[in-house]
C-alpha cells in the first residue's frame, strides 16, 4: 500500500476503473457492487471512496474514458487526410469506432446511453461536463468534415451543420452497435460475416450523403 500512495491519484482511478470495467462485462453493472470493485482492483472499500465517492462516478469516469480515446483517435488520423476525397476521412472515422467497439465493447455501449448536459447546478458529477466537453470536439470534428466536403461539393450541401454531424455520428455508431446485437439474424439472413454487413451499412450511409 505504501507503494500505492506514492503514485498520483490518476494512476489509482485509472487502476479502479479497469477492474470495473472487467466486473461490469462479466457480471453486468446493476450487480457490481463497489465491495467488488474495491476487492477486484485491490483496494480497502474506504481508499475506493476516496478516488470515487460511487458506482455512478466510475460508470461516468469510463464514458469520459471512451469519449476521450475516439477524440484522440479521430484527431490524429484525420489531420492528415487533409485535402483527400472525403471518403478517405468518412472511412477513417468508421474504422476508427469500429475498432474502439472492439476492444472496449463496454465502454463503447455507455457512449451509447443518454450523457448529462444538466450543469446549471452542483449535483452533476466533474466526468460528465468533460465528457461534453469533448462530445461537442468531436461534433465540431465532423462538422468541419461535412463542411469541406460540401464546399468540395463532394456531398450534397445542408445548412444545418451540427444536424448533418451528429446524425453521422449517430448513424456510425448504431450500424456498429445493432449490428453486434443482431450479429446472429444478420450472418444467418445473408449468409455473410457480420463484419461484410458493416462495411455494406457504411457505404450506403456514405452514399445517402452524396
Amino acid at each position: 500500500m505504501a507503494r500505492r500512495k506514492k503514485e498520483p491519484a490518476n494512476v489509482h482511478r485509472q487502476r479502479i476503473a479497469d477492474a470495473a470495467r472487467v466486473l461490469f462485462e462479466d457480471k453486468g453493472i446493476e450487480n457490481t457492487t463497489m465491495d467488488d470493485i474495491a476487492s477486484k482492483a485491490g483496494y480497502g472499500k474506504a481508499t475506493l471512496y476516496v478516488y470515487f465517492k460511487n458506482k455512478e462516478q466510475v460508470v461516468s469516469y469510463l464514458v469520459l474514458e471512451g469519449m476521450s480515446e475516439i477524440y484522440k483517435l479521430i484527431i490524429r488520423d484525420t489531420p492528415e487526410l487533409n485535402g483527400q476525397p472525403f471518403r478517405k476521412k468518412y472511412d477513417t472515422v468508421c474504422n476508427i469506432l469500429v475498432e474502439y467497439s472492439r476492444q472496449y465493447p463496454l465502454n463503447f455501449s455507455l457512449l451509447q446511453d443518454n450523457i448529462n448536459v444538466d450543469f446549471d447546478n452542483d449535483t452533476f458529477l466533474p466526468e460528465e461536463k468533460e465528457t461534453f466537453v469533448i462530445g461537442e470536439k468531436i461534433n465540431e470534428c465532423l462538422a468541419s468534415m461535412l463542411k469541406e466536403a460540401m464546399d468540395r461539393k463532394e456531398i450534397r450541401q445542408n445548412d444545418d451543420i451540427f444536424t448533418a454531424a451528429f446524425t453521422l455520428w449517430l448513424s456510425i455508431a448504431g450500424i456498429i452497435s445493432a449490428s453486434g446485437k443482431k450479429k446472429e439474424y444478420i450472418e444467418k439472413v445473408t449468409g455473410e460475416k457480420v463484419d461484410m454487413f458493416i462495411n455494406k451499412a457504411f457505404d450506403f450511409l456514405y452514399h445517402s450523403l452524396l
